[in-house]
């Protein structure tokens, strides 16, 4: 499964997409760069499935965080932007 593909938003239930990444740490990078793209809706389902896979604190997340924060302002009240935050 990959997780930069369109399809597999559509294709796959939340908690194989939870496997997949924690079973392929390697994969929580692009889905953190995902969350950054133009392409909506796949941008904030992204944050969603990003949010549903990191504990508190998560230090992958870290060189993430001021692009967020700069980011956040600039973004429309959705349910992706309530995922990031």
């Amino acid at each position: 499964m990959e997780i930069k593909t369109r399809m597999d938003f559509t294709q796959f239930h939340k908690k194989e997409m939870v496997q997949y990444i924690e079973s392929n740490p390697r994969e929580f990078d692009n889905l953190l760069k995902m969350i950054f793209s133009d392409r909506k809706p796949f941008n904030w389902r992204a944050a969603w499935l990003t949010h549903n896979c990191m504990e508190v604190n998560d230090k992958r997340a870290s060189e993430y965080i001021p692009k967020l924060i700069k980011k956040l302002p600039l973004l429309p009240l959705t349910s992706g932007k309530i995922s990031i935050v």
